[in-house]
């Protein structure tokens, strides 16, 4: 690495221009860490705060904005960037402060009027955010931000036509940043969709995922699932130590992207005694912290997980569960992918309690292929691909239930279950989770809580199933992906 920081800022900003903001991002870190008294560190800051933002590093983000405030004063950009972090970690008031700020700075910035639109949206609030953004046309305004906004509150207004004209002239627009038009093109798609016009909402589709599409090998995954299988027997995870400190204040609830997971999230947030943390990274940070080669890429050693290094791992999950909420009965932590992690459960957070949403498999998959995730989880942007990688989540997933039958108790829910009988099912939840019930896990609309993984047409929405055998719409499309599950799970 550079040695002086005129050539760590060049080859920061070398790795920008070719978009690669992990490196970029890396590069700053190690300039503000190195050289923070250098005269360019407080526009840095500023610049490392939006590069984690787009990384997703929300609290990183926010404190470095934060400070690049206090240096530099009021800027509109600064302002902006704030409020969406604010916005992404569901602190809305001071969000909703962040854009009216800029917005006293700059009146015609499009970025904060779409997003304070968003917020009003999010929170439930169309008609307000309706009221934001014709305000905006009507004085002259029209840009993407704008177009892509209303496209986003389209489907609650009846409005899908109009929003279809103004948003699909951008999606083919070089000046828009292609992280940009391919998020929009998304956002097309579902309004294709909304309209019944299947095959435009797929043409959508299709170039979204064409433009995120990396060049991967994914070759490992069944041999490297195989590995799991095959050293997490159910006598090797008897063997395991165990760690001291409970974790019955946790729920884990588990799955496949798109199965169901923030449904479940909502239903036993709404619970007075329950509280909702989103995606926490804490449990890939616990099993990291367990020294040895991961198999999966992420699996430690059996024989690893014992002594220090397990307190160790038990104590960075929990602490990350107190550090969010250290007051509530019970924390949820919604991050899907936590299944690849259940044979350690037993040993590393005792008395946790997990459920499992599962959902149709081309439903899933498919809302997978339709859904941005925002440069993570780059997989779900091939049909083959996303076959593949459910397929052996369905084979990791019957060897858990298998080895920890009587050791680890899983609650299943299956989502066209939940939609279909709303009251029992919450019930059942509730139970699983070792609480009394509460009627308010019936309403959970009622919360006006943001869940960054909904579509914006779902928020503040209660239970609905018309996503339910939606792959049918889209069937001629599904080759590859029905090739790839294999006739058990792609039943048609």
């Amino acid at each position: 690495m550079a040695a002086n920081p005129n050539e760590l800022l060049k080859q920061a900003d070398a790795a920008l221009k070719r978009s690669d903001h992990f490196s970029g991002a890396k590069l700053l870190e190690e300039f503000l860490k190195r050289f923070p008294h250098d005269p360019r560190a407080p526009k840095m800051r500023g610049t490392l705060g939006e590069l984690l933002l787009s990384l997703a590093r929300l609290d990183e983000a926010a404190e470095l904005l934060e400070r690049a405030l206090r240096e530099q004063g009021d800027s509109a950009q600064l302002l902006f960037r704030l409020g969406q972090a604010y916005a992404f970690q569901g602190r809305t008031d001071e969000a909703f402060s962040m854009m009216d700020r800029v917005l006293r700075l700059d009146p015609d910035h499009e970025g904060a009027i779409a997003r304070r639109a968003a917020l009003c949206q999010y929170l439930g609030r169309v008609d307000e955010a309706a009221e934001v953004l014709d305000d905006a046309y009507a004085r002259g305004l029209s840009g993407y931000h704008l177009a892509h906004a209303f496209a986003g509150i389209a489907s609650r207004l009846s409005r899908r036509s109009e929003a279809i004209a103004r948003l699909e002239p951008f999606t083919a627009d070089q000046s828009v940043p292609a992280k940009i038009r391919a998020e929009m093109l998304f956002t097309l798609g579902r309004l294709y969709d909304g309209e019944k016009q299947y095959d435009l909402a797929w043409s959508a589709y299709e170039r979204a995922n064409a433009m995120l599409r990396p060049r991967i090998d994914i070759s490992h995954i069944d041999q490297s699932t195989d590995e799991v299988i095959a050293t997490y027997t159910r006598e090797a995870i008897a063997s395991m130590g165990r760690a001291e400190r409970s974790a019955e204040r946790a729920i884990l609830i588990v799955g496949m992207p798109r199965s169901g997971t923030t449904l479940l999230e909502q239903i036993l947030g709404a619970h007075p005694d329950i509280v909702p943390a989103g995606e926490l990274p804490a449990l890939p940070k616990a099993v990291a912290s367990i020294p040895g080669r991961k198999a999966l890429g992420f699996m430690p050693p059996v024989q690893r997980v014992r002594g220090n290094a397990l307190r160790r791992a038990n104590a960075i999950f929990l602490d990350a569960i107190d550090a969010f909420n250290a007051d509530a009965r019970r924390v949820i932590d919604k991050l899907p992918a936590n299944y690849c992690y259940l044979g350690l459960l037993p040993a590393m957070l005792p008395g946790v309690h997990v459920i499992h949403c599962h959902r149709d498999p081309l439903d899933t998959c498919l809302s997978c292929f339709f859904r941005n995730f925002s440069g993570q989880h780059l997989i779900y942007t091939d049909l083959n691909w996303i076959g593949r990688s459910y397929r052996n989540y369905v084979r990791l997933m019957r060897h858990w239930e298998e080895v920890l039958d009587g050791i680890l108790p899983i609650f299943h829910a299956d989502y066209a279950g939940v939609v279909a009988d709303l009251e029992n099912s919450a019930r059942a939840l509730v139970q699983a989770v070792g609480m009394p019930f509460d009627e308010a896990c019936l309403h959970f609309e009622r919360q006006k809580r943001m869940a960054p993984t909904l579509e914006p047409e779902q928020a503040g929405r209660n239970v609905y199933d018309s996503s339910i055998g939606r792959w049918r719409n889209y069937e001629k499309h599904l080759g590859p992906l029905i090739e790839a599950l294999g006739p058990e799970l792609a039943r048609t």
